[in-house]
């Protein structure tokens, strides 16, 4: 954590309150431990993503409501299946089609509603206008060229439209995408990513966590041991990247780098497409 989450997840825990129909005690129950939780977060040197996982449990614990943004994840869904066709179509016909799809699932990144409760699926076309910061495409390639097994860490429940493209151009690999266990924010779970039409792509399962990115003392053993032994590990998002950039097993990280520590940590300006491994970050 550094002192800019802060802010940022206070107005997400409040907005997620209020969708929640909080009444004003358990809203003040809920801004009480979520000080609470931060200055320990802080203090502690925590991962955001352990942190957003303790306030998210706070909601449910004083409204019952587990999951305050389905309506935002429905629409989400929705509306970017009625984009599908036409972005499918420009990757169709680009001269690079993988480069194409890559950025396509990059650009669905946009829908955080820990930076934009607001966000439309319709930003995403404007996006693609953008060259990715960092890209290690030519290397993805020659991996991919020798992989069979791929699992990929999905992010929020909209852009999950957008990883079907990218999965429908990387050949007739073995693609596992795993979701959260559980609803937390905007994040995919099972039942998204079978609206979005994954399952006819992809095999599809649970990390076992709840935590806003991968976090692996949260997940199961099963997806840990699917975690070493995949070909290739892609993972979508900042709060996978939190989670993971750490990790010694190499990943490859697709992201929209949408808040400035992130930014700040990758070494690229706010806002830009990354497409990076572990040893491209922060030259």
């Amino acid at each position: 954590m550094s002192m800019d989450c802060i802010p940022c997840m206070m107005r997400q825990i409040v907005d997620a309150a209020r969708r929640a129909k909080a009444d004003e005690g358990a809203q003040r129950r809920i801004l009480t431990g979520a000080c609470e939780l931060l200055a320990r977060g802080l203090n502690n040197e925590e991962m955001t993503v352990a942190v957003c996982r303790d306030l998210n449990r706070l909601v449910v614990e004083e409204t019952s409501v587990e999951e305050p943004y389905r309506d935002i994840k429905e629409r989400h869904i929705k509306e970017a299946l009625t984009l599908y066709p036409r972005l499918k179509e420009r990757v169709v016909n680009s001269p690079d089609r993988l480069l194409a799809a890559l950025k396509t699932a990059a650009a669905g990144n946009v829908l955080d509603i820990f930076i934009d409760v607001e966000a439309r699926v319709q930003d995403v076309e404007g996006i693609l206008k953008q060259e990715f910061a960092l890209c290690c495409l030519e290397e993805f390639r020659q991996q991919l060229s020798q992989s069979t097994d791929i699992l990929i860490l999905a992010d929020n429940a909209g852009e999950t439209v957008f990883d079907r493209i990218l999965i429908e151009e990387l050949g007739k690999k073995n693609v596992v995408y795993a979701v959260k266990d559980s609803p937390i924010a905007n994040d995919a779970t099972l039942r998204d990513a079978r609206e979005s039409g994954l399952e006819e792509v992809a095999t599809l399962i649970s990390a076992g966590c709840s935590t806003a990115g991968t976090l692996l003392a949260d997940c199961s053993e099963e997806f840990r041991r699917l975690f070493s032994e995949a070909d290739i590990v892609l993972s979508k998002g900042m709060g996978n990247y939190e989670a993971l950039s750490e990790s010694s097993r190499p990943i490859f990280f697709l992201l929209k780098a949408k808040c400035q520590p992130v930014a700040d940590d990758i070494g690229v300006p706010l806002g830009k497409l990354v497409f990076a491994r572990q040893e491209d970050i922060g030259k």
